[in-house]
């Protein structure tokens, strides 16, 4: 199964927040699962630890891309069909992040893992 992580999600993970339930635990942890990373995510983790509203250990991104590599994550490039796809949106949800997110689901077909409740607006396939 591949699976696509909102960014709240990726860092609950690699905090081992206790917000994770334990099936979607399950479903990241499980190494059977391809579990993908959107740029946008990494991008708007820069941003928010770059203007002091993200901590984390050393302050800088090299904390997500670590855990991403250790973890073996893929990392999700934006594509023009992304792209088009945003264009097109309803305008439910304004933060741009979360809009590639749902266009990069919706392109790929790749499920989403997010709480966002705003998400549940859009026709993506969500697993949380």
């Amino acid at each position: 199964m591949r699976l696509l992580l909102d960014t709240h999600v990726l860092l609950w993970t690699l905090e081992g927040d206790r917000r994770l339930p334990p099936r979607v635990r399950d479903l990241i942890d499980n190494v059977e699962n391809e579990v993908y990373v959107s740029i946008a995510s990494l991008w708007e983790a820069a941003i928010k630890i770059g203007n002091g509203k993200l901590r984390v250990p050393g302050q800088t991104i090299d904390y997500f891309i670590a855990h991403i590599e250790t973890r073996q994550l893929t990392v999700l490039a934006l594509t023009l069909a992304h792209i088009r796809i945003v264009q097109d949106l309803p305008r439910h949800h304004g933060d741009p992040f979360d809009r590639i997110l749902i266009a990069q689901s919706q392109a790929e077909g790749i499920p989403l893992l997010s709480t966002d409740a705003e998400i549940r607006k859009y026709e993506v396939d969500l697993l949380w």
